[in-house]
């Protein structure tokens, strides 16, 4: 297995087969979106049609997305805001193209949206269209660059547009590969994205390399094993996925316990606060009452002194009376001797 794997051949037969691979995804996307695309303006089309000869207005697109989502529950490509996203996009661009532009036919749905929602003219949306191709611009940048105003930098010149691959690690292509309106359109589930269709390539490859004959027949069983190997890669990814986002889903779990606990904290502690101002409240006012009962303890002990004063004064006052009815006895007993030594003396 080294001597294959170190053969020069082998290695570079390996890059030529893996840049195939991605080549030909994008190929396979680009289609299935280019299809989508045109199935997209064929609605919009009988749309805009029926709307301007029977006069229905916007109650068809209401009534055929009730219909469409009758038939196809799971899709969410035909919502009413798409159809009226279909229908725009044959009337901006139908003045000049019979079909869906070929620049636009190979950008996703969503970055058709951003240039009706956001260009004004056929002409830009074509040189907006053509410059997201050959720079693999996401839709973000296909928005941040439309704000930018990027075609007064490089002029409002439209050439002509050259069919060429973005390039694979381009955000465009990334974003192609894993559109939700391709894959919704194809219902496949979102497991069955990059890994399903890159199973299938390799077997479309693995087929082809066996009827070249003998000397494709190693490759054809190495390209086999890379397919193995790559698909138990894989379910392993896949698995540790799935163990990180229990892993996450606990850590959540937690975080939310933690908050009912924190939560369950903050209202004791507001209990507690409320006790303490309230507990505040009443030592304020028994303080208040106790100075007001020591200031009355102050005044009754003033008044007391007073009594007390008044009852020396009044004590005072009843030893004088008592020692002048004593010295008033004497002097009565004093002029009695006299009166009567005058009764004698007679």
């Amino acid at each position: 297995m080294s001597e294959i794997t170190q053969n020069t051949d082998y290695q570079q037969s390996l890059v030529d087969i893996r840049q195939r691979i991605q080549a030909a995804q994008i190929r396979a996307v680009i289609a299935v979106n280019s299809e989508l695309l045109g199935l997209y303006w064929d609605i919009g089309r009988r749309l805009l049609r029926w709307q301007s000869k029977r006069g229905w207005g916007a109650a068809v697109v209401e009534q055929m997305a009730i219909d469409l989502h009758a038939t196809y529950p799971e899709m969410k490509g035909f919502s009413r805001s798409s159809l009226f996203a279909m229908r725009q996009m044959v009337a901006f661009f139908s003045p000049q193209f019979e079909f869906v532009p070929q620049a636009v036919g190979q950008m996703p749905w969503g970055h058709v949206r951003t240039l009706l929602a956001k260009v004004k003219s056929v002409e830009l949306a074509m040189l907006y269209a053509q410059a997201c191709i050959e720079h693999g611009w996401s839709r973000t940048v296909l928005e941040w660059q439309i704000e930018q105003r990027f075609h007064e930098r490089v002029g409002k010149s439209v050439a002509n547009f050259t069919k060429t691959l973005p390039s694979p690690q381009s955000e465009l292509v990334q974003q192609s590969l894993k559109d939700p309106y391709v894959f919704d359109f194809l219902t496949l589930s979102p497991q069955a994205i990059e890994r399903d269709i890159e199973n299938q390539l390799v077997a479309q490859i693995t087929r082809f390399l066996l009827e070249l004959g003998k000397g494709f027949a190693v490759v054809a069983n190495e390209v086999k094993e890379l397919a193995g190997q790559t698909s138990r890669a894989t379910e392993e990814i896949g698995g540790n996925i799935a163990n990180i986002q229990r892993d996450v889903q606990g850590a959540i779990d937690s975080i939310t316990a933690i908050s009912g606990i924190i939560n369950k904290i903050n209202d004791i502690s507001g209990i507690i606060a409320s006790a303490v101002e309230e507990q505040a409240a009443t030592a304020n006012e028994i303080g208040r009452s106790v100075a007001e009962a020591a200031a009355g303890s102050t005044e009754i002990a003033r008044n007391i002194d007073s009594v007390s004063t008044v009852s020396r004064n009044t004590t005072e006052g009843a030893n004088n009376c008592q020692q002048a009815a004593q010295d008033l006895s004497r002097m009565a007993s004093e002029l009695q001797s006299m009166v009567n030594k005058f009764k004698v003396e007679g």
